[in-house]
């Protein structure tokens, strides 16, 4: 998909502001890591549901939708805002007393080394995504959720940050961000995905004008979250129709998360895919068509075959079955680049528009869009993941494929254009529950 608008001009101008964080008070510090998601007490949470959550943990309320107490004929989340509102009441959750721009500092392991990865966050003007200062970076399977409009409207939070890459060659933002005058601690906590999680809040005047002046003029790329900030826009397009002022609320602000792409580069895993409920005669179409369009190579361990990926520069995946674990090279042939010839420039030489075009269309025979749903598809980022999805559950087929640079990223979506659904995984995600975006004002 390609949209029709300017590049990326260099007098861009993001609009970012200080806010006051709504957090989980002093009484809840012993406690915070059974309350964040992913909880970093030992505890694994089911991925859908309450079962088995603390009863304050963030997912009480992030999946109230799940709450037998919301009725079907009442009005939406009327009970997730009552817990909610309880929460602030008893202190469970706090809102910081003055505006501030906040840093979150990620310190993890990742490729056997320890790293650490800080951002910005912010509240951060809302606008139409591709026109002038934000860009969205892949096509979302579906438009703004109506479930996370009906969260948003009763609730008036942000619960859950919003990632977006920004360019900084010049290291101006990151050297805020490691040495900010006078930022104060407010959270030390490791989540379960083993990552620790150190926020600092900044209030200087001064540090925070020069944080802003770091943003100004860098457009601004959704890494995580597209679906959250388009329902960010609509909200604030219903709030307006009510009568609300343009530029003069908070609805016309969401919370980000701003990670230098220079960052963000450091810690990108692929997005492998698993695929089931492929058409009658797929194996036979596999076998029949694969070598007309890959060169294949075969391999007897997963070990080996992501050695295979990792090497080279040249495009190369991996197909992965119950029986066999290929390696596959795009053959150089006339029938190849016609196919190819057919995509926008920027998306020829992404691994995944030859998984979309030759792949599944023209060696399965399938339309890849249909096949990126979640009823059809799972995105490990782990290839025994992918093995293990294929020998011991219902997926019949698996396909790796090697990380996407964030640069890369930024430069497809800055050109005007967007990458096929869920195109990366940008490492870690921040956790649920450690900072909060209250739109009843700043």
């Amino acid at each position: 998909m390609v949209h029709s608008r300017r590049g990326c001009e260099p007098d861009f101008m993001a609009i970012i502001r200080p806010f006051r964080a709504l957090r989980y008070g002093p009484d809840a510090a012993h406690t915070l890591a059974q309350l964040i998601s992913p909880p970093g007490d030992g505890r694994h949470y089911p991925r859908v549901g309450l079962d088995g959550l603390h009863p304050y943990n963030i997912l009480q309320i992030v999946r109230g939708r799940f709450d037998p107490e919301n009725k079907a004929d009442g009005p939406p989340y009327a009970a997730t805002l009552r817990h909610f509102t309880g929460w602030k009441r008893q202190g469970i959750l706090v809102r910081d007393p003055g505006e501030a721009m906040y840093i979150l500092e990620q310190e993890f392991s990742f490729g056997g080394e320890l790293q650490v990865r800080r951002s910005l966050i912010a509240a951060v003007l809302l606008e139409p995504l591709s026109t002038r200062n934000i860009f969205p970076h892949e096509l979302t399977l579906r438009g703004p959720q109506p479930d996370l409009l009906d969260q948003l409207r009763a609730l008036e939070t942000n619960l859950s940050l919003t990632m977006g890459l920004l360019d900084d060659p010049g290291s101006e933002l990151q050297d805020l961000l490691r040495e900010p005058p006078g930022a104060w601690q407010l959270t030390d906590v490791t989540d379960g995905q083993g990552v620790r999680n150190r926020l600092f809040a900044v209030k200087r005047t001064a540090t925070i004008q020069a944080m802003i002046d770091a943003v100004a003029g860098r457009p601004i790329v959704i890494a995580d979250g597209h679906h959250r900030y388009e329902t960010a826009l609509e909200h604030q397009r219903l709030c307006q129709q009510e009568g609300m002022a343009v530029g003069a609320d908070p609805a016309d602000h969401v919370m980000m998360m701003l990670v230098p792409t220079e960052v963000a580069d450091r810690s990108v895993l692929p997005a492998h895919r698993v695929y089931r409920r492929l058409p009658d005669g797929w194996r036979q179409r596999l076998g029949r068509e694969l070598n007309r369009y890959f060169m294949l190579q075969e391999f007897p361990d997963l070990a080996q075959l992501e050695g295979f990926l990792a090497r080279g520069t040249l495009p190369r995946w991996g197909l992965v079955q119950e029986d066999r674990l290929l390696g596959l090279r795009r053959r150089r042939t006339q029938r190849v680049q016609r196919i190819l010839d057919t995509q926008p420039p920027l998306w020829r030489d992404l691994d995944i528009t030859t998984v979309r075009t030759i792949l599944m269309q023209q060696v399965l025979g399938v339309c890849p869009d249909h096949y990126a749903a979640k009823d059809h598809a799972l995105y490990p980022t782990a290839a025994a993941d992918v093995l293990d999805s294929v020998c011991n559950d219902e997926y019949e087929l698996g396909v790796l494929l090697r990380p996407v640079p964030a640069s890369l990223v930024t430069s497809v979506a800055c050109s005007g254009q967007v990458m096929p659904p869920k195109s990366t995984h940008f490492y870690p995600k921040p956790a649920k529950g450690l900072v909060m975006n209250s739109l009843k004002g700043f």
